[in-house]
C-alpha cells in the first residue's frame, strides 16, 4: 500500500475539539461487533488458526526489535498466512526477511483519528478474515487500537495498558525479570506456545554486494573488510557536536582506525552533511535497505546508537557496537559475541572514549 500524504480532513479537527475521551468512545461503538468480548481457551489450537496479523509500533527502532517475536510466532502457526502492518520506513526490512507475507505499510505522520490513511488501512483489514491479532506497540495510540479492532480477529493479543482494553481482549504484562527489550517482546509469543527461532538471519543478495562496491568505485572510495562504519548522524543527534567531534578525531587521527560514516537515505540536515564533509573521511549515503545490510556485511564493524543500523547489523550478526544513555543500555543491548553496548555518561564522557577504543582493538 502507497504511503499517502493528503491534507487533513475536516473529521480530524472535529475530533481534536471533542476529545480523547470521545474518540475512543466512539470507535468503540464502531466497531463494538468486532471487539465484542467472548471467552479465550488456551492453549489455542495453532492448526486451526489460518490468519495471522501483525501490527508493529510506529518507530522503526522498536518495531525491529519485534523480529524475533514475529518468527517465533510464525514459526509456531506455519499453515497460518501471515499479515505485517508498519510504518512506510521499517516496511523494507521485513519485506526482505524470509517465511514474511504481504507487508502493508503506513505513514506514522498520517495516522490519527479521521485521517484517510487510517480509514484505507481499515477498508484494507476489513476484506481479510483474521484469526489472530498481534498488536506489539506497548502503549498503542489509538489508531493502531483501531487497526487491531478493524481485524476483526477473536483474539486480539498485545501488552497491557489502560487504553488497550476492549481493543484488545488478551493482555501480557511485561516482567521485572526481563530487562532486554526482545525477551519482553518474546513473553506475548510464549503465551501462545511459541519459542525463539533462530533462522532469522538476513541473507545479503550477491548482487546488493556487488551494487555496494560500484557504488563505492564510482564514489572513489577505498574499501576493505578492515573498515569501521560509523552511523554519524545518530551518533551527533544523541550525543552531540563537542562528543562527535572527539570520537572521530580519536579514531581517525590518534588511533588510525579505518572508517567510513554512514549516512542514510535521503538524510536532509544540510548543515550537518557540510559539518561531516569537513572531517576529510569517506561518507557513504543514499543507499537502500539491501544495499546497507551488504555495506555492513563487508565492513569489520559498525558503530552506531539508538538506530537502524544498529539493529541491522544484529540481523546479519555482525560485529556492533552500540552507545546508548545509560538507561537505554540494558533495555536496548543484550551482550553477545557479536555486539557491545557501551554507556554514555554526559559527566563523564571520556569513559565512553576509552570504552569504545578498547571494544574495537578486542575485535580487530
Amino acid at each position: 500500500m502507497e504511503k499517502a500524504k493528503n491534507s487533513r480532513p475536516l473529521k480530524h479537527y472535529l475530533f481534536r475539539f471533542l476529545g480523547d475521551r470521545f474518540q475512543h468512545a466512539f470507535f468503540r461503538w464502531t466497531f463494538r461487533k468486532n471487539i465484542r468480548q467472548g471467552m479465550v481457551h488456551f492453549p489455542v489450537n495453532h492448526l486451526s488458526v489460518t490468519r495471522l496479523c501483525f501490527i508493529l509500533p510506529t518507530t522503526p527502532f522498536d518495531a525491529l526489535f519485534h523480529i524475533d517475536s514475529i518468527f517465533a510466532l510464525i514459526s509456531r502457526f506455519k499453515k497460518a498466512e501471515n499479515t505485517v502492518i508498519c510504518d512506510y520506513r521499517v516496511a523494507p526490512y521485513f519485506s526482505k526477511l524470509p517465511n514474511i507475507g504481504a507487508v502493508w505499510e503506513f505513514d506514522g505522520s498520517e495516522m490519527y483519528a479521521g485521517s484517510r490513511e487510517l480509514e484505507n488501512l481499515c477498508s484494507l483489514l476489513g476484506r481479510e478474515s483474521c484469526a489472530l491479532c498481534f498488536l506489539l506497540e506497548k502503549n498503542p495510540p489509538l489508531p493502531l487500537l483501531v487497526l487491531a479492532a478493524c481485524t476483526g480477529a477473536p483474539i486480539r493479543a498485545g501488552f497491557w495498558s489502560r487504553q488497550a482494553s476492549p481493543f484488545v481482549n488478551v493482555c501480557v504484562r511485561p516482567g521485572e525479570k526481563a530487562t532486554y527489550i526482545a525477551e519482553k517482546n518474546m513473553l506475548l509469543a510464549r503465551l501462545f506456545g511459541a519459542k525463539h527461532s533462530q533462522n532469522n538471519r538476513w541473507v545479503v543478495s550477491k548482487n546488493s554486494c556487488e551494487e555496494v562496491r560500484y557504488l563505492l568505485e564510482e564514489a572513489g572510495i577505498k574499501f576493505s573488510l578492515s573498515q569501521v562504519g560509523i552511523d554519524a548522524t545518530t551518533i551527533f543527534y544523541e550525543f552531540g557536536e563537542q562528543w562527535t567531534e572527539r570520537l572521530l578525531h580519536t579514531l581517525v587521527n590518534e588511533q588510525h582506525v579505518p572508517c567510513y560514516l554512514y549516512v542514510p537515505k535521503n538524510f536532509s540536515d544540510e548543515r550537518l552533511l557540510v559539518w561531516l564533509k569537513k572531517k576529510n573521511i569517506p561518507i557513504i549515503s543514499n543507499l537502500s535497505v539491501p544495499q546497507t545490510a551488504a555495506l555492513i556485511e563487508q565492513s569489520r564493524i559498525v558503530v552506531s546508537g539508538k538506530s537502524t543500523l544498529y539493529q541491522l547489523a544484529n540481523l546479519l550478526k555482525k560485529p556492533s557496537i552500540g552507545i546508548f544513555r545509560e538507561a537505554e543500555k540494558t533495555l536496548y543491548c543484550k551482550p553477545s559475541s557479536q555486539s557491545r553496548g557501551i554507556a554514555f555518561d554526559p559527566r563523564n564522557a571520556d569513559r565512553a572514549l576509552n570504552e569504545l577504543h578498547s571494544l574495537l582493538q578486542a575485535a580487530a
